[in-house]
């Protein structure tokens, strides 16, 4: 600790985007940081788009954006020496292209491909929502690509529609506090799951059973049961379950964080009923509902 105070040692660099919610994110990271007295911090920008003589119309929107953003960047983050990092039209998937970037020159485009792919937009795909009406839709992938926008805009549109409609989140940075503000949308509910509560919960539970038939020594065993890296998922599905049974007259839209529980959740259900039982000695009733339905393509 004390060399990452110190910044002869250590300089910590704050990577984020010209974007309103990654900078209110890097400032609250910034903010919690320099309290414990980690205060040599650097800003990064990266994927900053500069008005080159753009023509195009969606690229100036990009650079509109940004730039209202970083007019308004936090002011902890103002403190900090910044730098920015272009955004490019390509992948940086080799050093050669790190490099390009790095030095600002051209890349050529090589697309072999003469396959035109259809892909559907989101106003098909709510289109699609409205007639099949499911129950259960989940967004989920790696952080950052955009789950938080794409769970809040098919919400909105939904509930627009006439459709009531519940909007959760496991996310642990809270994105729709950001996205929704105090706004009530009519037809529209917001709850959050937050994983750390859900495990203390479910590790109270399941110790005040075990109490109840195990002396010292079985209770420890439980004790380091519990420090697997399962409790959380089993203790966040649980609270899936609870959301999907509480709002059955709803369509109950899941903002997914990127971890490993979403990917346990959909895959292994039956290793869930195992766990459940074995931990907790009966499943829940909304733990046995929601497998079949997530098995339920009409559904989930």
């Amino acid at each position: 600790v004390e060399r990452l105070k110190n910044a002869n040692q250590t300089t910590l660099m704050l990577v984020t985007r010209p974007e309103e919610n990654p900078l209110k994110e890097a400032a609250r990271a910034s903010r919690e940081l320099f309290e414990i007295g980690i205060q040599n911090q650097t800003l990064l920008i990266n994927g900053y788009m500069s008005n080159a003589n753009s023509t195009d119309d969606i690229e100036e929107a990009f650079i509109a954006r940004q730039a209202d953003a970083i007019a308004r960047i936090p002011e902890e983050l103002n403190q900090f020496e910044q730098f920015y990092l272009p955004f490019v039209p390509y992948s940086l998937s080799s050093i050669e292209r790190m490099q390009a970037w790095m030095t600002d020159q051209e890349v050529i485009h090589e697309d072999g491909s003469n396959e035109v792919t259809k892909i559907p937009g989101i106003e098909e795909m709510i289109a699609d929502y409205l007639e099949r009406k499911p129950k259960l839709i989940f967004t989920m992938g790696k952080g950052g690509v955009g789950k938080t926008t794409v769970a809040s805009y098919i919400a909105l549109r939904l509930a627009e529609e006439g459709t009531h409609v519940h909007l959760t989140t496991t996310d642990p940075a809270a994105h729709l506090n950001w996205t929704f503000g105090d706004d009530n949308v009519k037809n529209l509910t917001i709850s959050r799951i937050d994983p750390k509560a859900e495990v203390a919960n479910y590790e109270a539970e399941v110790l005040a059973k075990a109490s109840e038939t195990m002396n010292e020594e079985g209770l420890a065993f439980v004790k380091e049961d519990l420090a697997s890296p399962c409790t959380e998922e089993i203790a966040v599905f649980r609270a899936f379950a609870n959301v999907v049974e509480n709002h059955q007259d709803e369509v109950i839209i899941i903002d997914t964080a990127p971890t490993g529980h979403t990917l346990l959740l959909l895959d292994a259900t039956e290793a869930y009923h195992l766990e459940i039982s074995r931990s907790q000695g009966d499943i829940p009733p909304a733990v046995s509902n929601l497998l079949p339905r997530l098995r339920d393509a009409s559904y989930t």
